[in-house]
């Protein structure tokens, strides 16, 4: 064997792997590594909020605090970094434009780190907002150390993120969130989190409406309203606002409008199987907790009282 076809080999052996793995991926669901390590800390935010030495800084009937702490997670070293805002009601909560950089885990030179947004009201925390930014970016980090490879497709995933960020032009979000959301990593991570908003909410009685606010839910929605606005654009190529960024999609990553459209449909009625999928599961782990069953056996954190 010579070396070309060495090497022609071992992508082979490592594609083959990376195949195998995706399955137990897209088989596993929820992880259950994920959900526990979650467990393992939720408090800690909490904590750290209710031991803030410093004087909060109020405004306009916002509390505000902002501090960090370190924690081990599939050991490894994370900073976990965490904005609080307390409003004086829901009203003003719903209204205040916040701008979220939650979630975004991002490797740095001695670990990991994690941007957490924590909002309440009346320092009534949204709890179960909170571990579902906790339990997608943990996924991430799973997937991550386990595939021990990049993501594939990390090219066309850059460039949705650039795309969904351009304010000026409201097709060229349109275009990023569906690659953006097409990658099946990101709906993994996505559906960790609504597993921990359901199973945590207050009225966990309510898990089918309570799904509607999670943020895969809304993000479908927006799917389906861009996939929509994007199929009733007559001669798209030409259209002034989508001209530059369907000729750069189509030079640089082969993929043309209608491939375009049909990754969007194709997305939809992924996340729509995922959100099912989730919701069943939800609905079992607590139908077992109202019978007395443990749901996180590897349970080990004490609450400070």
């Amino acid at each position: 064997m010579n070396l070309f076809e060495q090497i022609q080999h071992q992508q082979l052996i490592e594609n083959t792997l990376y195949e195998i793995v995706n399955i137990v991926n897209e088989e596993r669901g929820i992880s259950s590594e994920v959900r526990n390590k979650v467990n393992d800390i939720k408090h800690q935010p909490i904590n750290a909020i209710k031991n803030y030495q410093l004087s909060p800084y109020n405004k306009d009937f916002i509390t505000f605090k902002k501090g960090n702490f370190d924690t081990v997670i599939f050991d490894k070293p994370i900073t976990i970094n965490w904005e609080y805002y307390s409003f004086i009601n829901e009203d003003l909560k719903n209204k205040t434009y916040i701008k979220d950089n939650g979630g975004q885990l991002r490797q740095i030179i001695n670990g990991y780190e994690i941007n957490l947004i924590i909002k309440a009201v009346q320092d009534r925390i949204d709890f179960s907002r909170t571990l579902e930014t906790l339990q997608h970016e943990f996924e991430h980090l799973w997937e991550r150390i386990h595939l021990m490879t990049p993501y594939k497709g990390m090219n066309v995933y850059e460039v949705s993120t650039q795309l969904m960020n351009d304010h000026y032009n409201e097709y060229n979000q349109s275009v990023g969130r569906i690659l953006y959301l097409s990658k099946k990593w990101e709906q993994r991570a996505y559906a960790n989190g609504v597993y921990q908003y359901l199973i945590n909410h207050p009225i966990p009685n309510l898990t089918r409406e309570n799904i509607k606010d999670t943020q895969l839910y809304s993000a479908l929605i927006i799917l389906k309203e861009d996939v929509r606005k994007l199929k009733n654009i007559n001669n798209a190529e030409q259209h002034p606002l989508l001209k530059s960024t369907l000729s750069d999609l189509k030079s640089d990553f082969g993929i043309q409008f209608p491939q375009l459209i049909e990754i969007g449909e194709r997305t939809i009625n992924n996340i729509i199987r995922i959100l099912g999928r989730t919701l069943s599961k939800v609905e079992d782990d607590l139908s077992k907790k109202e019978k007395g069953e443990v749901l996180f056996p590897n349970y080990n954190f004490i609450q400070n009282k």
